[in-house]
């Protein structure tokens, strides 16, 4: 199971997703992965605790084996078997200063109690030489493994596929106009994927989580009306088009010209995440076993 708090999202207390569930309901990132993943447990609750408790309350059948969290790392109440920790390539934890003058939420040496560091949003050129510095200013302990990842994107899909025809990035000629809508933290990348394929863009950005007001949606459609293409697109990031699909608001003339562009993880050089987790998983279960026999 995937265990959120569901941050933004218009309920409260313990929510279990179903595939009926909304972005209001339990929050744009749990919805997302809900969509990707729905054979997984999805639930969101404020109280980690709480929500842990609920999930292993559930039937034999649908009680989850592991519970994942979301963002817990300075959530001391749950103490976690294994600790995943990412950091961002252009701002790394160890040149980070603590809040509010950083970003930081308890002191750099704090990594100590994590088994991973991910380090995400690497260029997709990076020189093993910028591996080996970022590994020794890290000085990570023996048994710390170290991975490195980047962004990578799919083809562009339509949010409401029932009344959009299939289209391809390929396809955008460069003077075929778009107009990017985001709400995420940092949009320089999608920005720049897209800019690869047309110059005709527009930006609109907006604050990460953002739910979009009426007068929102009002002013994306008059910039989007005012594009001359007849042809033109909406392009937003896979996580505001979780909120967007669902949102009511949503004029009927973009339905057919809203798309957006699938995001995914790829590692640089070392591999073995997957076997890492999964050999862990092995052994808790295993000793567990063990311990209630005993």
């Amino acid at each position: 199971a995937v265990l959120s708090r569901g941050y933004k999202r218009k309920t409260s207390g313990f929510v279990l997703a179903d595939a009926a569930s909304t972005s209001r309901q339990i929050g744009d990132e749990p919805y997302q992965i809900k969509q990707k993943f729905p054979d997984i447990i999805v639930a969101v609750d404020a109280s980690r605790r709480h929500g842990i408790e609920q999930l292993l309350a559930l039937p034999e059948s649908a009680r989850p084996e592991l519970i994942l969290l979301d963002d817990a790392y300075q959530h001391r109440y749950v103490q976690p078997s294994f600790s995943v920790v990412l950091t961002d390539f252009n701002r790394l934890y160890y040149e980070d200063k603590l809040l509010p003058t950083g970003r930081l939420r308890e002191p750099a040496h704090g990594i100590e109690r994590s088994d991973v560091v991910i380090v995400t949003k690497c260029p997709e050129e990076i020189k093993p030489i910028e591996f080996r510095i970022i590994e020794e200013n890290m000085k990570l302990k023996a048994h710390q493994q170290l991975f490195f990842t980047r962004i990578g994107y799919d083809d562009i899909r339509p949010v409401f596929p029932e009344v959009a025809k299939p289209r391809s990035l390929n396809d955008l000629g460069k003077e075929e106009e778009v107009l990017i809508l985001s709400g995420i933290a940092s949009p320089d990348l999608f920005v720049k994927e897209i800019r690869r394929y047309t110059d005709k863009i527009q930006v609109l950005s907006y604050p990460d989580h953002h739910n979009f007001s009426k007068s929102d949606i009002q002013h994306i459609d008059a910039r989007f009306q005012a594009l001359s293409g007849t042809d033109a697109l909406i392009i937003t990031t896979e996580k505001d088009a979780a909120r967007l699909k669902t949102d009511p608001k949503v004029p009927g003339s973009w339905k057919s010209q809203l798309y957006y562009l699938p995001i995914d993880i790829r590692f640089h050089g070392k591999q073995g995440f997957d076997e890492l987790i999964q050999k862990h998983i092995h052994h808790f279960r295993r000793n567990n076993i063990l311990r209630n026999k005993l």
